[in-house]
């Protein structure tokens, strides 16, 4: 889960080798997790502030604030956010031909690999043209031309990128196999009355050294990683279903109000009530896409599915 704001083209008019497809700027829930799955454009992630992973043939990339990453077309892919510090990016997706394509992955940093760190100027110059693609409204010859010269700004910054700009390279590791089979087994599992003995059962270990082996990769236990799974999916139920609290809280795989309204208001500071009802009262507002409160709207509204 998310808070986002985003926006889509519909491309009636453009036809060019390089084409603007949509694009979006989210603050993430802890564990927000996409994925695996590969999509028909191509995507390039800014990350602004906080921490999380992705993982793209089989590697497994480290990615912090002043990361940026790519996601090509027809690619399987997943990422996560972390469970302590998640992240806050923008994105841009977009079409090209094979010639475009190729001169990206000669005539930049993804020649070598799918993400890296570029400093604060290079960062705030590429959100800086993800929001103004954001706050194009209308559907008109003339607003697409603006969101493609919007995608063609980004894009001729990526392209420049080179040593000069470019700050340390994204930690990258190979997944561990057990520890991303016990998530998988939580994220298919959350509802049912599981236990970490279990999942240590189902990965054929030790509980303790799953326990270890999970930390190491994740940063958090397999109890905690359950619990937030859990809230994340009720916050989906309570903004997008008219199922009562108590039916949301056993539908998540929790066993008492209490424990889940504890846990609720321990992560989100707000009780499951509460945050219902500011949900109500955002999609009664008007929303102002003005550049200064994007940032504010996007961390003060609640979770809704998106094109990320």
């Amino acid at each position: 889960m998310e808070h986002t704001i985003y926006d889509i083209s519909s491309n009636q008019w453009l036809k060019s080798p390089l084409i603007y497809e949509y694009s979006g700027i989210s603050q993430t829930l802890p564990l927000h997790t996409v994925g695996p799955l590969k999509k028909k454009t191509h995507q390039i992630h800014v990350v602004f502030d906080g921490e999380g992973t992705l993982s793209i043939n089989n590697k497994l990339y480290k990615i912090k604030k002043g990361g940026v990453f790519f996601l090509p077309a027809d690619s399987y892919f997943s990422y996560q956010s972390d469970s302590l510090a998640p992240w806050s990016y923008v994105w841009i997706g977009f079409s090209c031909d094979e010639t475009v394509l190729s001169e990206i992955m000669t005539n930049s940093p993804f020649a070598t690999t799918f993400s890296f760190n570029a400093d604060k100027q290079v960062i705030e110059s590429l959100y800086h043209h993800v929001v103004s693609a954001i706050m194009v409204e209308g559907d008109s010859f003339s607003d697409a031309l603006k969101r493609n010269a919007c995608l063609y700004e980004f894009m001729s910054i990526i392209a420049a990128i080179n040593d000069t700009y470019l700050s340390f390279p994204i930690a990258e590791t190979t997944i561990n196999p057990i520890a991303k089979s016990a998530m998988s087994y939580l994220f298919q599992n959350y509802f049912e009355d599981i236990s970490i003995p279990e999942v240590a059962r189902y990965c054929h270990i030790d509980q303790s050294y799953l326990i270890r082996l999970f930390k190491k990769q994740y940063n958090l236990t397999p109890k905690r990683a359950l619990i937030l799974i859990r809230l994340n999916q009720a916050v989906q139920l309570l903004l997008y279903s008219s199922l009562s609290i108590t039916d949301i809280v056993y539908e998540v795989g929790f066993h008492s109000q209490v424990v889940f309204d504890r846990a609720f208001k321990k992560n989100f500071n707000v009780s499951p009530t509460e945050f219902r009802q500011t949900f109500l009262t955002y999609e009664n507002n008007i929303i102002d896409h003005r550049e200064d409160e994007l940032l504010k709207l996007v961390k003060s509204k609640p979770a809704r599915p998106s094109a990320t």
